[in-house]
């Protein structure tokens, strides 16, 4: 349908932001609906949450009701308010008589903008004309909210002509909008945290971080500062005489790449290596996490789904997308995540970037091994070192999986070489082979390349768009790093547009089968779920085909499944 409406909005550090939409809509079956959307932060009681708006409310034309139901409050918006609303409805359509409808939601959602209205979806939402001047305002403050609402409107109805200008409304209506519910549901129920676990880990990780600060200093034959760059630098290429120092303006670097050169050779080195680790894990996460708890005992990350170019989501509020897991000492910080209900699910994808690349490239021979559900770098090993797939060894298949995921982010023969520790040669002998053996890949990214640099952007396969300014550039550097972003983009991206379908049909079956079982959390190629114990075996058969059936391409998706009573736990 379409729709006009207004919003009034209020932030208070601690809570949050509390917002109310309120809106005429006329609806496909032809109802006239005022509809009015509370949105509120979790942690608040219908009473606080009353003490710290009313002022708000009452400065926007609301009156505000404590009730017992959810949400345990009303704001009803009153004359001159709707009068306004009614009068350009009435304008628009010469309709007389409103009957209306007053409805209530909640969601923990924060919005950025004050003046909202209804979504408005498909060719159906109109340019309603409001009001000129003070025509049916009572303040100059309502013309001007009037104003800001013909604004609005006018660069609503612009977008949505532009998006579907360039093929990509559906993208927006049916992918994009129903994500940013399910987002604005998994940020109000959140994840709970075991604050005792956090606690432990503070304990511990604190006494080993003293420990190797007392043996650091030992082998340093001084005391010092060790996060300091400048010091550090000073006595590994001063004070020990170790090799390739280079010195900067501001001191000697002792970045990751330097240090990993020099842990042969003095002993210093991997202390102050697993000192960094533990350092960063424990005042980012788990002191860091312990701020972000909320007197709910839970953790609401704010889910944002306009940020990355390539459409990937990430989060902030706490970043839980980038607790490390690649550690022993950093995958410890899940064991702090528990279930409210009984347990945790996860589904995560079978190496979804890969399974994209085959399909986009049109790759006969990982197409096959992937539907034969093989293992898929075995299988490449195979064909790339010309042994059958029983004679592969543990470095054949470790280089084949470099030089698979290597290609896919446009990897150089200098950098695939770093990473598997081979020379600079036997690494271009490599991707030679692969491309060899894939001709397909080396012609598919050729074409991403070509039609960047016409066109400006590539494409994901719902068609998201990302532009590459860089790709014409110049500069040498930036040009090349221009064509490895139009080599990736499409397969990250696609991957990317995959998990929010598989959260869109995953949450239409948990709806469609009446479960209370929730999906809490998306990392990456994951989805949590928090899930009773009598509906575990159901949701797992959901959410398996949820994701499996979420996009119809040659290879097929594969989600791997497990259940536990932390995230630790989860394999």
């Amino acid at each position: 349908g379409y729709g006009i409406g207004l919003g009034i909005a209020c932030e208070d550090s601690l809570s949050g932001r509390l917002t109310c939409n309120c809106g005429l809509i006329r609806s496909r079956e032809g109802a006239v609906i005022l509809q009015l959307d509370i949105r509120y932060p979790v942690t608040f009681s219908g009473a606080q949450i009353i003490e710290k708006v009313s002022t708000a409310a009452e400065e926007g034309g609301f009156r505000i009701t404590e009730t017992e139901d959810d949400p345990p409050f009303y704001l009803e918006p009153g004359l001159p308010f709707i009068q306004i609303l009614m009068e350009a409805y009435q304008e628009e359509t010469k309709e007389r008589k409103l009957p209306y409808v007053m409805g209530g939601g909640t969601y923990a959602r924060r919005i950025p903008h004050a003046v909202a209205f209804g979504p408005g979806m498909g060719a159906d939402m109109r340019e309603l004309k409001l009001p000129e001047g003070h025509g049916g305002c009572h303040s100059a403050d309502e013309a001007q909210s009037v104003s800001n609402l013909q604004k609005a409107i006018r660069i609503y109805v612009q977008a949505i002509e532009k998006l579907n200008n360039e093929n990509q409304f559906e993208l927006y209506k049916d992918v994009e909008m129903p994500v940013a519910k399910i987002l604005a549901r998994m940020e109000f129920q959140g994840a709970k945290v075991d604050s005792v676990v956090l606690k432990q880990l503070e304990e511990q990780f604190g006494r080993e971080i003293n420990i190797l600060e007392k043996e650091i200093h030992t082998l340093a034959n001084r005391e010092f500062n060790i996060a300091s760059p400048k010091q550090l630098g000073e006595v590994l290429f001063e004070d020990l005489g170790l090799p390739n120092g280079k010195k900067t303006k501001t001191g000697y670097s002792t970045s990751v790449d330097i240090l990993n050169k020099l842990k042969d050779i003095h002993p210093i080195i991997d202390k102050v290596l697993k000192y960094r680790t533990l350092s960063k894990l424990y005042s980012t996460y788990i002191i860091g996490l312990q701020d972000q708890v909320f007197i709910d005992g839970k953790i609401h990350t704010i889910y944002n789904q306009a940020l990355t170019q390539t459409g990937r989501l990430s989060s902030t509020d706490p970043n839980l997308q980038n607790i490390p897991v690649k550690t022993p000492e950093g995958k410890l910080i899940r064991k702090a995540f528990v279930p409210e209900y009984d347990y945790l699910v996860s589904f995560d994808y079978s190496q979804i970037e890969l399974r994209v690349l085959a399909h986009l490239a049109g790759v006969k021979s990982l197409i096959k091994a992937f539907n034969e559900d093989k293992d898929i770098h075995r299988h490449t090993a195979s064909e790339i070192f010309r042994v059958p797939e029983e004679q592969v060894d543990s470095t054949m298949r470790r280089n084949a999986k470099a030089v698979n995921f290597g290609i896919i982010y446009g990897m150089s023969d200098f950098g695939l070489a770093e990473q598997v520790g081979v020379s600079v040669g036997e690494a271009r002998e490599f991707i030679k082979r692969y491309f060899e053996n894939y001709p397909e890949i080396k012609l598919y990214m050729d074409s991403n390349i070509d039609f960047c640099k016409k066109n400006g952007y590539v494409t994901t396969m719902l068609n998201r768009k990302r532009f590459i300014r860089e790709i014409n550039e110049k500069n040498y550097m930036r040009q090349e790093f221009g064509k490895r972003l139009a080599m990736n983009s499409p397969i990250q991206g696609s991957a990317a547009d995959i998990i929010k379908v598989a959260m869109i049909k995953v949450d239409e079956l948990l709806k469609k089968h009446q479960l209370k079982s929730k999906m809490i959390l998306q990392v990456h190629d994951e989805l949590i779920f928090d899930v009773y114990q009598e509906e575990l075996q159901e949701v797992m058969e959901i959410v398996a085909k949820g994701m499996t059936t979420a996009i119809k391409m040659d290879v097929e998706l594969k989600a791997e499944g497990s259940y536990a009573v932390n995230w630790y736990e989860l394999k």
